[in-house]
């Protein structure tokens, strides 16, 4: 509203939704085509509507973005039944039904309604596979049902080699429901949003969605409550049961850059003589044991980006040329992707998912940049706004950093906000702007 449309953006991990979500937003022909105002007000109140909206659509139940939030649930059942403590029972029947419901728990969630959209499961299959197949099944349905309790913390080596029960490709498949029907895809109602957005964008503009929520809808169309969120959901819900996935196209085909937004999407990577470590890694564990063998040199760890390649090879030359803080060193480009290509791999964080083959190395998350200003910088941003969280600094990506080699020095130029020659200090120093949201004070069942 402020500034008008987004021109470019990056970041990595959750901030992969929020790029997907984004650029789908500014690829619906309602907000940028044939079918957009002229009126730039009015643009910029109909892409902010759709921003805000996604909270509406939140309270369908096919509307799901958080992968933590999709692990719930499942994490419920199983500490319900008692599983990881009956696990560590020295009786051996109590052990062999403890490890049958955990099977049984996972196989329903993965298979049963809701869980399960586009045939793909949201639960992991390797994770079942491992469980099903397991030379010690106790230790790994122990260790994956405690981890499924944790705060997602990297909590060692396992956090890179565990298959967690969250499927990412599962979850790009869910997150495209959302963001297919945000861009107007077919079979989206364009009449009916239309009828939405000339009632409620304007409307809008400078208010939360709690305010924008019980506004008034006016026109003809439809049914459900005439009211904003009302006959989104309405909308939404009917999208929903219409979309054959196989028929009508979907966002996460769209490669990064194809429309109004330039997105930059982040990724650490690790590659060369570490990969062999990580392979050897996934073996002890497949084999339970442990501890798995370790030592990935931090050398062979990059920061990796994927965008459009004219927009990485200029990003390349003008980090080269004008920066040289620790993360600009390791910049990396990863070439072009579609949106599905980086949704299976930057939110994929250790904890949350095993590394994820790329090419002739893995991915491990797209911790690496939290403020990334001198990526925008090089890219072409004129103005830049950087968007974090009004709290503490998470120590995360210090903390998968330290498990994957760096040493103190590297962690101090990449992470430590006090030191003023660092990465973390420069990124805050080179934007124009910093909006602090409220998102840390969210309970995590919301």
């Amino acid at each position: 509203e402020a500034f008008g449309l987004v021109d470019g953006t990056a970041g990595g991990s959750s901030a992969t939704v929020t790029q997907f979500l984004l650029d789908s937003i500014q690829s619906n022909p309602l907000v940028v085509g044939n079918g957009a105002t002229n009126d730039e007000s009015e643009r910029r109140a109909r892409a902010s509507f759709l921003i805000k909206s996604t909270l509406g659509l939140l309270k369908s139940d096919h509307a799901k973005l958080d992968p933590e939030s999709m692990i719930r649930p499942v994490a419920v059942r199983v500490y319900s039944k008692g599983v990881p403590f009956r696990l560590r029972s020295p009786y051996e029947s109590v052990r062999r039904k403890a490890m049958a419901d955990l099977v049984r728990i996972l196989t329903e969630e993965s298979t049963g309604d809701g869980r399960t959209r586009g045939d793909v499961p949201l639960v992991n299959p390797e994770t079942v596979e491992l469980l099903a197949t397991s030379p010690n099944p106790e230790f790994h349905g122990a260790d994956i049902s405690e981890a499924m309790k944790s705060d997602f913390r990297a909590d060692g080596p396992l956090a890179f080699v565990r298959p967690f029960p969250i499927y990412f490709s599962g979850v790009a498949m869910m997150t495209d429901f959302v963001a297919s029907f945000l861009a107007g895809l077919p079979p989206a109602d364009l009449g009916g949003m239309n009828e939405l957005l000339e009632s409620c964008a304007a409307a809008g503009a400078g208010k939360t969605w709690d305010d924008i929520a019980d506004l008034p809808v006016n026109g003809e169309s439809g049914g459900g409550d005439a009211t904003c969120e009302g006959r989104l959901l309405d909308l939404f819900d009917s999208f929903v049961a219409q979309r054959d996935t196989y028929v009508h196209p979907r966002r996460l085909d769209a490669k990064l850059g194809e429309g109004y937004l330039t997105p930059v999407v982040v990724s650490s990577f690790v590659r060369g003589g570490s990969v062999a470590v990580l392979e050897k890694a996934f073996e002890d564990y497949a084999n339970a044991t442990v501890p798995v063998t370790w030592g990935v040199n931090f050398d062979d760890v990059r920061f990796g980006y994927w965008s459009d390649e004219a927009v990485l090879g200029r990003i390349e030359s003008n980090l080269a040329d004008e920066y040289r803080d620790a993360k600009s060193r390791r910049f990396l480009s990863l070439g072009e992707a579609t949106w599905y290509d980086v949704l299976i791999r930057s939110p994929a964080e250790p904890t949350l998912s095993k590394a994820v083959p790329f090419r002739d190395g893995y991915t491990a998350g797209g911790w690496t940049d939290a403020l990334p200003s001198q990526v925008l910088n090089s890219m072409g941003c004129e103005r830049t706004l950087l968007v974090t969280r009004r709290a503490d600094q998470s120590d995360f990506g210090r903390d998968v950093a330290a498990l994957l080699g760096a040493s103190e020095a590297d962690l101090v130029e990449l992470f430590d906000p006090t030191d003023p020659g660092g990465a973390w200090a420069e990124s805050k120093e080179l934007a124009d702007g910093i909006v602090c949201t409220g998102a840390q004070d969210v309970p995590p069942e919301e």
